[in-house]
């Protein structure tokens, strides 16, 4: 099928309760490709996978008073993004029936970062009194010195800013290759999380603008493929579990199963434009996509600025046991601790008839490691772990296969 891909930000124009009624014929988006953005091969079979934490922090930037919106609020949008990336099938009767069994747990959660890019104590929240409204709509956004805030480190940190889109737009997201200083998400303060100003954010109360602005992060389309018009059966997002679409369901909430392109529209799809009460699925194929993202282009979040839910405490090695990742894994294996380590720790790895074949070294004030295997063999390893006093606390074995996983 001819793909027209055309996503570096993507802009989801939504009415505004309150502020600002779009017309009619708005464009559902308004986006380029970024220099040497890649489309993420089809992700082929669809792997098992443990959750895994994610930091974020949120910058909040407001010229009115009540854009400077509550800890609650934040607080609400990060649930929001855990229920839908980690999603535990609760509202599967809620799905239209012909695509309940395509309901996918990403197996990502979200959480606010509790160390800043200098290794510093933080709440995962900064805010700064802009003197322009609408900055959203401008690059100054990007910029402190231009009024705006600069990124934290965008490799380590997904950086969230609740500003005001000037009610054309309600979000904004950088994809997979974007330039470091826009890297990142966009969200008018009237739909970000389900309290504060958001409670009156109907259709969009329920802190899904800021779910399809992530999924476009993680490299995901929408199910239409470009936003060129007219919309075409012939272009869709490169999924065949995401059927090809040429409504976007803007400002709807259909009540009954709709047509085009010769099979049902999947509008309950994140990455429609349907009302926040009509939305509720990521599919397998879009969680591959979002996976060969985070271990591709995104890897380094597994190793940023922690997770106030997951990182309280400096922890010694053998109190921990880590996630392993892939496993069975191709190329690259990545460790996950729950906590951040508070000693150094020595990993060695055995192939299958005891011989040592690599040691490592895991430094203290980790949370994540990445172990480079791809010229490995395929078959079976044994990994140790060791604390700084030589002890072994932990043995796990991980397969090796090929494939490009």
């Amino acid at each position: 099928m001819p793909k027209q891909l055309l996503l570096p930000y993507s802009f989801l124009p939504l009415f505004l309760l309150l502020r600002l009624v779009l017309p009619a014929q708005a464009p559902p988006c308004a986006t380029e490709i970024p220099p040497g953005y890649q489309w993420p091969a089809f992700p082929g079979p669809v792997v098992l996978r443990e959750t895994v934490s994610l930091p974020v922090v949120v910058h909040v930037l407001y010229y009115h008073a009540e854009e400077n919106i509550s800890n609650e609020q934040i607080l609400s949008q990060i649930e929001a993004l855990n229920r839908a990336f980690h999603d535990t099938g609760a509202n599967r009767n809620a799905l239209p029936a012909a695509f309940r069994d395509l309901q996918a747990d990403v197996n990502f959660t979200f959480c606010l970062a509790t160390l800043d890019p200098e290794g510093n104590p933080t709440t995962g929240i900064t805010r700064t009194a802009v003197s322009q409204p609408a900055m959203g709509l401008t690059d100054a956004v990007f910029y402190a010195a231009l009024g705006g805030v600069d990124n934290w480190d965008p490799r380590r940190y997904i950086n969230i800013r609740v500003v005001d889109m000037g009610g054309s737009v309600l979000g904004k997201a950088g994809m997979p290759g974007e330039e470091a200083a826009k890297d990142g998400l966009l969200i008018d303060p009237h739909v970000f999380g389900t309290t504060g100003l958001a409670a009156n954010g109907s259709p969009h109360e329920l802190g899904f603008t800021a779910v399809h602005e992530m999924g476009h992060y993680f490299g995901l389309l929408h199910p239409w493929g470009s936003s060129a018009e007219p919309l075409s059966c012939e272009n869709d997002d490169g999924l065949q579990d995401t059927p090809p679409s040429t409504q976007t369901y803007l400002n709807q909430c259909p009540a009954t199963t709709v047509y085009s392109c010769g099979s049902p529209d999947m509008y309950s799809n994140y990455m429609y434009y349907t009302d926040d009460a009509c939305m509720g699925q990521f599919t397998p194929q879009q969680k591959g996509v979002m996976w060969q993202v985070l271990l591709g282009s995104r890897k380094e979040l597994l190793w940023g600025g922690g997770c106030a839910s997951d990182f309280p405490t400096l922890r010694k090695v053998e109190e921990l046991e880590p996630l392993l990742f892939p496993n069975p894994f191709s190329q690259n294996l990545y460790l996950q601790w729950p906590a951040v380590l508070s000693e150094n720790l020595h990993l060695r790895l055995y192939d299958s008839q005891g011989n040592l074949l690599a040691r490592y070294e895991v430094p203290i004030g980790s949370s994540s490691f990445e172990l480079t295997l791809q010229d490995l063999p395929s078959g079976l390893y044994l990994l140790l772990f060791f604390d700084e006093k030589g002890r072994q606390h932990l043995r796990k074995k991980v397969e090796k296969i090929e494939g490009t996983r």
